[in-house]
């Protein structure tokens, strides 16, 4: 009886470490290449998060955001805009040009909304990328 199956399991595993490998070599997301699903300044992001976290989520988080805003800080891999939106950058996608970018200017910020931060009180983005300068 067993002899039957034998050679249904031999190749069961190579099947599955196959599979398995072509799940964790999958390619991420491109974020810079898809299109806004939202255009929006900094402020009224923020006071949607504030006032209806529940809503706000379901309309906000996971999709591409276009985000203007003034530049309120900046270090070497994020941009803070109007101090509630803290937008991250990927040193691979896209490096910040941190030198060409100045406090108080205002910019257009393209990224991933990954949600709101109650506990801080700010709107986090990430894979983002800067658009415009205003």
């Amino acid at each position: 009886m067993l002899s039957k199956y034998k050679y249904l399991f031999i190749p069961l595993p190579i099947i599955s470490l196959i599979f398995i490998f072509a799940l964790y070599n999958k390619p991420h997301k491109a974020y810079a290449d898809e299109i806004s699903a939202h255009s929006l300044s900094a402020e009224i992001l923020f006071a949607e998060y504030n006032n209806n976290y529940k809503e706000s989520n379901d309309k906000y988080l996971g999709s591409v955001l276009s985000i203007s805003g003034v530049v309120t800080k900046c270090t070497e891999n994020l941009i803070i805009l109007n101090n509630r939106i803290v937008c991250s950058f990927n040193e691979k996608d896209s490096p910040l040009p941190s030198n060409d970018i100045a406090l108080g200017e205002n910019l257009i910020i393209k990224g991933h909304c990954i949600g709101y931060d109650d506990l801080l009180e700010e709107v986090r983005v990430d894979h983002c990328i800067i658009i415009q300068n205003l």
